[in-house]
């Protein structure tokens, strides 16, 4: 296939096509079978192209080459050749072509040893999945550099640094950890190779090819296409449960509004830390307790304190989720670091109200919620800018003790307790 060509397989495709060629085959063929991306699945999207701009930091000086490519694989890769023609040293969102495949470097470093490679992930691990997107990326920018007369020097996986604890000010330089992967990438070429074989010929078949259902279809990634091939193996949701008979009325009931920044924008805190940033105790309609961080002016060490004294004072406290509350407490209870917390102790008095499928929507709305105000307050250089943000924690805050209040007395009602 002639460069420039129209691509045939992306990074993306690729992935999948190592998960199973089914999903290859229809991605590319019958791309409006895909099931709709949930909430979720965006989010995590948005997550990965943000933290992929913040790692850009690292690089001052950079050019962005998708400022002109834009969706068109012909344009991106002439682009990037413009670019590295012109003496650019780096480069983002670099384009290259080989074998009908189209790839983006997140960050391409240009100097006399050859071409340095970056590719950026929003996570804190470097997973299989991230070094099979490497090895292809290292197979056709290999192919690229020789039409430069150059070749590749080193190939990095920049990724979060789970050890990473932000201090007064952010630091990015602390924040990711680069780890090379370049002989892992040089000993995959021949099995990417194949690879590629392998994917191309199942979009040269006339036919969908003929993979039943099964493990495969969630590892390493739930299929993009289980509601056409995969229906016959998803559960079907059953009616939600019941309360168990038993007199919850008079019982206290927790809200805790908490967010998991990948970037960790409170002093002290790390990437994914769980943050309690709003809590609400209630009784029959009557607010017991009630504080939030500005409260304790952005001290999560203080909103720790505070949740745990209050959760320690009730022999049965109701919540929505008391898995999520158990991460919760164990994170606490690692940083507190007090002999007299105990996470077991309280997790014996919750107890989880038949409400998640209710709350499914209302979970990601606070995700997008959360997720506003941290990029307001990183677009103002300042955590919390708390002008904008008190009014609408308060908002939110209002409206789901409301709604949180309302399903609660339906049970009630509904169980007859």
């Amino acid at each position: 296939m002639a460069e420039n060509e129209k691509h045939l397989l992306s990074k993306t495709s690729y992935v999948k096509s190592l998960q199973c060629q089914k999903q290859l085959y229809l991605y590319k063929n019958h791309y409006n079978l895909r099931d709709p991306l949930s909430k979720e699945t965006l989010q995590k999207f948005k997550r990965g192209h943000d933290i992929g701009r913040l790692a850009h930091t690292l690089f001052p000086g950079g050019v962005d080459a998708s400022a002109k490519g834009g969706r068109s694989a012909k344009t991106a890769v002439q682009y990037t050749k413009e670019l590295i023609e012109l003496g650019h040293q780096t480069i983002f969102e670099a384009s290259f072509q080989y074998m009908g495949i189209w790839i983006i470097c997140d960050v391409l470093c240009i100097d006399q040893s050859g071409w340095k490679i970056f590719e950026v992930k929003s996570s804190r691990s470097i997973s299989s999945t991230y070094l099979n997107d490497a090895a292809l990326q290292y197979a056709v920018c290999l192919h690229a550099s020789k039409a430069f007369k150059t070749e590749i020097a080193d190939f990095s996986i920049i990724h979060i640094n789970a050890e990473y604890v932000r201090m007064q000010a952010f630091d990015a330089s602390q924040f990711f950890k680069t780890v090379s992967v370049y002989d892992h990438c040089k000993a995959e070429l021949s099995n990417v190779n194949k690879n590629i074989n392998r994917a191309l010929s199942t979009l040269e078949a006339k036919a969908m090819p003929a993979i039943p259902t099964g493990n495969h279809c969630y590892q390493p990634y739930s299929c993009d296409f289980m509601g056409y091939c995969g229906a016959r193996i998803s559960a079907t949701p059953g009616p939600i449960p019941k309360l168990a008979k038993r007199n919850y009325e008079g019982h206290v009931y927790a809200s805790i509004a908490m967010a998991q920044p990948a970037m960790p924008l409170l002093e002290n805190t790390q990437p994914f830390q769980r943050i309690p940033y709003a809590i609400t105790f209630w009784q029959q309609g009557t607010c017991l307790f009630h504080a939030s961080l500005y409260d304790t002016q952005l001290q999560i060490a203080s909103m720790y304190r505070l949740l745990y004294t209050h959760l320690s004072k009730y022999s049965t406290i109701l919540i929505e989720d008391k898995k999520e509350m158990e991460y919760l407490l164990r994170e606490m209870q690692r940083k507190m670091n007090e002999n007299e917390f105990s996470a077991e102790t309280i997790l014996e008095n919750l107890v989880e109200l038949p409400l998640k499928q209710h709350h499914l929507s209302f979970v990601y709305n606070t995700n997008e919620m959360t997720e506003s105000i941290f990029l307001k307050s990183l677009a103002d250089n300042d955590l919390f800018a708390q002008t904008v943000c008190n009014d609408e924690l308060k908002k939110y805050g209002s409206e789901k003790t409301a709604w949180l209040e309302k399903q609660f007395k339906e049970q009630i009602a509904a169980n007859h307790v």
